[in-house]
Protein backbone atom coordinates (compact mmCIF):
# COMPACT_ATOMS: atom_id res chain seq x y z
CA UNK A 1 0.00 0.00 0.00
CA UNK A 2 2.81 2.38 0.78
CA UNK A 3 4.30 1.77 -2.91
CA UNK A 4 1.10 3.27 -4.32
CA UNK A 5 0.82 5.79 -1.71
CA UNK A 6 4.23 7.09 -2.95
CA UNK A 7 3.97 6.67 -6.56
CA UNK A 8 0.18 8.98 -5.92
CA UNK A 9 2.34 11.04 -4.28
CA UNK A 10 5.13 11.65 -6.56
CA UNK A 11 2.61 11.63 -9.96
CA UNK A 12 1.46 14.98 -8.08
CA UNK A 13 4.27 16.13 -7.72
CA UNK A 14 5.39 16.16 -11.51
CA UNK A 15 2.20 17.21 -12.51
CA UNK A 16 2.87 20.08 -9.93
CA UNK A 17 6.43 20.92 -11.66
CA UNK A 18 5.32 20.31 -15.22
CA UNK A 19 1.77 22.95 -15.41
CA UNK A 20 3.24 26.68 -16.48
CA UNK A 21 2.09 28.81 -14.74
CA UNK A 22 -1.46 31.36 -15.64
CA UNK A 23 0.90 34.15 -16.73
CA UNK A 24 2.96 32.27 -19.19
CA UNK A 25 1.53 31.90 -22.41
CA UNK A 26 2.03 28.77 -24.67
CA UNK A 27 1.97 28.87 -28.67
CA UNK A 28 1.86 25.68 -30.41
CA UNK A 29 3.73 25.74 -34.46
CA UNK A 30 2.31 23.63 -36.60
CA UNK A 31 3.18 23.08 -40.36
CA UNK A 32 1.29 23.96 -43.17
CA UNK A 33 0.86 20.64 -45.81
CA UNK A 34 2.76 22.10 -49.03
CA UNK A 35 0.52 23.58 -51.75
CA UNK A 36 -0.04 20.99 -54.09
CA UNK A 37 2.02 22.01 -57.53
CA UNK A 38 -0.95 22.12 -60.51
CA UNK A 39 1.17 21.74 -63.73
CA UNK A 40 -1.85 22.28 -65.96
CA UNK A 41 -1.79 25.80 -64.60
CA UNK A 42 1.75 26.26 -65.40
CA UNK A 43 0.81 24.48 -69.07
CA UNK A 44 -1.55 26.55 -69.44
CA UNK A 45 0.46 30.02 -68.16
CA UNK A 46 3.32 28.78 -70.79
CA UNK A 47 1.25 28.10 -73.53
CA UNK A 48 -0.70 31.68 -73.01
CA UNK A 49 2.90 33.63 -72.67
CA UNK A 50 4.27 31.36 -76.13
CA UNK A 51 0.91 32.44 -77.78
CA UNK A 52 1.07 36.20 -77.16
CA UNK A 53 4.73 36.17 -77.99
CA UNK A 54 4.25 34.71 -81.11
CA UNK A 55 1.38 37.17 -81.90
CA UNK A 56 3.98 40.32 -81.07
CA UNK A 57 6.48 39.34 -82.94
CA UNK A 58 4.21 38.74 -86.02
CA UNK A 59 3.25 42.55 -85.71
CA UNK A 60 6.05 43.84 -84.64
CA UNK A 61 9.32 42.87 -87.06
CA UNK A 62 12.02 44.63 -86.24
CA UNK A 63 13.47 46.16 -88.99
CA UNK A 64 16.61 46.27 -89.49
CA UNK A 65 18.64 49.46 -91.64
CA UNK A 66 20.78 48.01 -94.39
CA UNK A 67 24.21 49.54 -94.99
CA UNK A 68 24.53 52.15 -97.54
CA UNK A 69 26.20 51.18 -100.10
CA UNK A 70 27.58 53.63 -102.79
CA UNK A 71 28.26 52.99 -106.04
CA UNK A 72 31.99 52.26 -108.10
CA UNK A 73 33.19 52.33 -111.18
CA UNK A 74 32.83 49.20 -112.93
CA UNK A 75 36.93 48.77 -113.61
CA UNK A 76 37.01 49.12 -109.50
CA UNK A 77 33.98 46.67 -108.61
CA UNK A 78 35.13 43.04 -107.60
CA UNK A 79 33.72 40.29 -110.11
CA UNK A 80 31.20 38.33 -108.07
CA UNK A 81 32.04 34.53 -106.72
CA UNK A 82 28.64 33.47 -106.76
CA UNK A 83 25.46 34.98 -107.65
CA UNK A 84 22.60 36.24 -104.43
CA UNK A 85 19.57 34.04 -104.85
CA UNK A 86 16.56 35.91 -105.55
CA UNK A 87 13.91 36.74 -102.53
CA UNK A 88 10.94 34.90 -102.97
CA UNK A 89 7.92 36.62 -100.76
CA UNK A 90 4.27 35.72 -100.78
CA UNK A 91 2.21 38.66 -101.99
CA UNK A 92 -1.20 39.51 -101.71
CA UNK A 93 -2.33 40.93 -105.20
CA UNK A 94 -4.21 44.16 -104.40
CA UNK A 95 -7.26 42.77 -106.35
CA UNK A 96 -7.39 39.91 -104.00
CA UNK A 97 -7.49 42.24 -101.15
CA UNK A 98 -10.32 44.36 -102.24
CA UNK A 99 -12.54 41.18 -102.82
CA UNK A 100 -15.95 41.84 -101.28
CA UNK A 101 -16.88 39.99 -97.73
CA UNK A 102 -20.14 38.03 -98.25
CA UNK A 103 -22.07 38.04 -95.66
CA UNK A 104 -25.38 35.80 -96.92
CA UNK A 105 -23.26 33.04 -96.53
CA UNK A 106 -23.99 30.01 -94.43
CA UNK A 107 -22.63 28.53 -91.29
CA UNK A 108 -20.83 25.69 -90.86
CA UNK A 109 -23.82 23.66 -89.67
CA UNK A 110 -26.54 25.12 -92.49
CA UNK A 111 -24.19 23.02 -95.09
CA UNK A 112 -25.65 19.87 -96.57
CA UNK A 113 -24.75 17.02 -94.48
CA UNK A 114 -22.81 15.02 -97.14
CA UNK A 115 -20.30 17.94 -97.47
CA UNK A 116 -19.45 18.73 -93.56
CA UNK A 117 -18.87 15.44 -93.62
CA UNK A 118 -16.17 15.04 -96.36
CA UNK A 119 -14.56 18.05 -94.17
CA UNK A 120 -11.14 18.32 -92.74
CA UNK A 121 -11.26 18.74 -88.59
CA UNK A 122 -11.43 22.58 -88.10
CA UNK A 123 -10.36 24.06 -84.74
CA UNK A 124 -10.05 27.88 -84.44
CA UNK A 125 -7.81 28.44 -81.20
CA UNK A 126 -7.09 31.89 -81.86
CA UNK A 127 -8.28 34.75 -84.09
CA UNK A 128 -7.17 38.60 -84.55
CA UNK A 129 -8.75 41.16 -86.76
CA UNK A 130 -8.13 44.26 -87.71
CA UNK A 131 -8.51 46.44 -90.33
CA UNK A 132 -4.95 45.98 -92.02
CA UNK A 133 -5.69 43.48 -94.09
CA UNK A 134 -1.88 42.08 -92.91
CA UNK A 135 -2.32 42.14 -89.65
CA UNK A 136 -5.71 39.30 -89.50
CA UNK A 137 -4.29 35.82 -88.64
CA UNK A 138 -6.28 32.83 -87.28
CA UNK A 139 -4.68 29.58 -85.93
CA UNK A 140 -6.50 27.15 -87.08
CA UNK A 141 -5.18 22.91 -86.28
CA UNK A 142 -2.32 24.73 -84.42
CA UNK A 143 -1.37 26.46 -87.55
CA UNK A 144 -1.37 30.50 -87.95
CA UNK A 145 -3.16 31.16 -91.51
CA UNK A 146 -3.85 34.16 -93.32
CA UNK A 147 -6.15 35.12 -95.57
CA UNK A 148 -6.32 33.10 -99.00
CA UNK A 149 -4.08 30.43 -97.65
CA UNK A 150 -4.68 27.23 -97.60
CA UNK A 151 -5.95 25.54 -94.30
CA UNK A 152 -6.10 21.60 -95.68
CA UNK A 153 -6.52 19.68 -98.93
CA UNK A 154 -9.06 21.82 -101.41
CA UNK A 155 -9.98 23.78 -97.77
CA UNK A 156 -8.97 27.51 -98.14
CA UNK A 157 -9.08 30.78 -95.77
CA UNK A 158 -10.91 33.26 -97.47
CA UNK A 159 -11.49 35.99 -95.30
CA UNK A 160 -10.93 37.02 -91.45
CA UNK A 161 -13.97 38.33 -90.37
CA UNK A 162 -14.48 40.39 -86.98
CA UNK A 163 -16.45 37.45 -85.62
CA UNK A 164 -14.98 34.26 -87.74
CA UNK A 165 -13.80 33.10 -90.93
CA UNK A 166 -15.30 32.27 -94.12
CA UNK A 167 -14.03 29.19 -95.77
CA UNK A 168 -14.27 27.70 -99.19
CA UNK A 169 -14.12 23.83 -99.70
CA UNK A 170 -14.16 23.12 -103.27
CA UNK A 171 -16.74 25.14 -104.56
CA UNK A 172 -18.81 25.49 -101.51
CA UNK A 173 -18.00 29.08 -99.53
CA UNK A 174 -19.47 29.02 -95.74
CA UNK A 175 -18.42 30.48 -92.52
CA UNK A 176 -17.56 29.73 -89.04
CA UNK A 177 -17.69 32.02 -85.69
CA UNK A 178 -14.57 31.63 -83.32
CA UNK A 179 -16.75 29.55 -81.15
CA UNK A 180 -17.26 26.95 -83.75
CA UNK A 181 -15.48 23.80 -84.27
CA UNK A 182 -15.46 20.80 -86.59
CA UNK A 183 -16.82 17.87 -85.86
CA UNK A 184 -18.84 19.40 -83.24
CA UNK A 185 -17.95 17.36 -80.07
Amino acid sequence: MSYILDALNKAEKDRQQNTPDLTETQYRTTTLPAPKKNNKTWLLGLVFITLLWAVWFIFNPQETSLPVIQETPQAARPTPITQPRPIVEAVIKPAEMTKPIEKNIPNIMGLDESIRHQLPPIQISAHIYSDDVKKRLVIINDQVKHEQQYVGEQLQLIHITPHGIQLQYKNTLFSMSVKDQWPSY
